[in-house]
């Protein structure tokens, strides 16, 4: 059984590419770095976009407390992380979309 987790925040990530990297291998790349954190950030991939020939957006949604997700915790790890030849991270972006530790209530009113 599969168990659901709440996102917290949307990572934005924008780069650039060689013609050494194709969308399928691109692809391969980001889910082996989503592999990575699965087990402590549960990412999901929300966006892969390739456009103008050679640039990527990804769109990342994960689980953690704002304290695990800084943009200094964010930039380092990309830094540190994504490092292959002929990919460059342009800009890293963090969007809270749920904080845990300020929850509010959730109503749905059904008509």
């Amino acid at each position: 059984m599969m168990s659901m987790v709440v996102a917290t925040h949307l990572i934005k990530v924008k780069g650039e590419f060689t013609s050494k990297w194709d969308e399928s291998s691109l692809r391969e790349y980001v889910k082996n770095k989503l592999r990575e954190i699965e087990v402590c950030l549960h990412p999901d991939l929300e966006l892969f976009g390739i456009h103008d020939e050679n640039q990527i957006d990804v769109w990342i949604f994960i689980h953690a407390l704002p304290s695990e997700v800084s943009q200094n915790i964010v930039d380092k790890w990309a830094k540190d992380h994504i490092t292959e030849e002929g990919l460059t991270v342009k800009e890293v972006g963090i969007e809270v979309v749920n904080d845990l530790t300020n929850l509010k209530p959730f109503f749905v009113h059904l008509a």
